[in-house]
């Protein structure tokens, strides 16, 4: 689940709702009793967000507290991710991989165009990236590099030894500058934990530290390229990554429900 926070309203997935500034919660309409939306993920893009619900739906925020639907897009598989750079839309679609789409750029309820889908060897739960490079989190397969150009998987993080992709379950990522932060789930004999790259080349990460054990790894934000927040269901976890080497966990937030989310306001 997501959070992103802008012009003081606040959209949050799971199920889709609106928080405006006086803590009113809003269903996807801007009122208080509509059908309830199961999302999984939430992109603010200016006056647009996107809604990854299985398949994607574009919302109109120009009036904030009052978002309405504007274009829903089939995808080829399930909708769990998105990740919108300029005029490309990269989808982490579940089991059948990374769909691309391309729209008018910054107006993507123009109508989105399917590119193509880039078959990753499992369900695809989470992508980051930045340009021709995105990186899938792939459910039983590992930290996946794609080039969105070519439509390839150039790198797949997942050799079986303790550091790799296969310590655990991808769940989460995220990309910040040089570094990509990927959060993993209990997987069998591994612990959930953070792990953060070295993307200086953006087509080989190179592993600069892990942390284990002190938060889920189901989520993320990355504070000032450094400082990563994750929910621990009950809680949040922060952890400071300056050292990659050697992690320092922060603090340990409580939640007053189960913290599946999160985000940061600048």
């Amino acid at each position: 689940d997501s959070a992103p926070v802008g012009l003081g309203f606040g959209y949050v997935s799971g199920d889709f709702w609106v928080l405006d500034p006086t803590g009113d919660r809003r269903t996807a309409d801007g009122s208080l009793d509509l059908e309830r939306r199961e999302a999984s993920d939430v992109v603010l893009w200016g006056d647009q967000v996107v809604v990854a619900d299985g398949d994607l739906t574009v919302f109109d925020v120009s009036d904030p507290g009052q978002p309405h639907p504007e274009i829903s897009v089939e995808t080829p598989g399930s909708a769990n991710a998105v990740l919108i750079d300029g005029n490309r839309l990269v989808v982490a679609d579940g089991p059948a991989g990374v769909s691309i789409f391309s729209g008018p750029e910054g107006v993507l309820a123009e109508g989105l165009t399917h590119v193509g889908t880039v078959e990753v060897g499992g369900d695809a739960v989470a992508v980051a990236g930045s340009g021709d490079i995105a990186y899938a989190a792939v459910d039983k397969a590992g930290l996946i590099v794609i080039d969105l150009d070519a439509g390839i998987v150039l790198t797949t993080l997942n050799d079986g030894e303790e550091g790799s992709s296969a310590w655990s379950r991808p769940r989460s990522v995220s990309l910040a500058g040089h570094r990509l932060y990927v959060g993993y789930a209990s997987g069998w004999q591994s612990p959930h934990g953070l792990h953060v790259y070295d993307v200086s080349d953006p087509a080989q990460p190179v592993l600069l530290g892990s942390e284990s054990g002190s938060v889920e790894g189901r989520n993320l934000a990355v504070v000032r390229d450094e400082t990563v927040v994750s929910p621990n269901g009950d809680s949040f976890g922060i952890v400071d990554f300056s050292n990659p080497a050697e992690p320092a966990t922060l603090a340990t937030i409580s939640s007053k429900g189960e913290a599946s989310g999160v985000d940061h306001v600048d």
